[in-house]
């Protein structure tokens, strides 16, 4: 990401032209993959009755 903006570490002009590539890969970015994930889990076929159901066979197997 951050060669798309000309970002070469060992050259010290570079830094100022690849800042709003570092904005990007600190805030958007990372909240694009948030908001992905929301929206993944507001379709995960799993529910309260599903939860409550998995819990107590969970507790059952761990008393065998």
């Amino acid at each position: 990401m951050l060669a798309s903006y000309g970002y070469d570490g060992m050259d010290q002009s570079t830094i100022k032209a690849s800042l709003p590539g570092m904005q990007l890969l600190m805030s958007w970015i990372p909240a694009g993959f948030a908001f992905a994930g929301v929206i993944l889990m507001l379709f995960y076929p799993l529910g309260c009755k599903q939860n409550q159901e998995i819990g107590e066979e969970l507790a059952k197997r761990s008393k065998l």
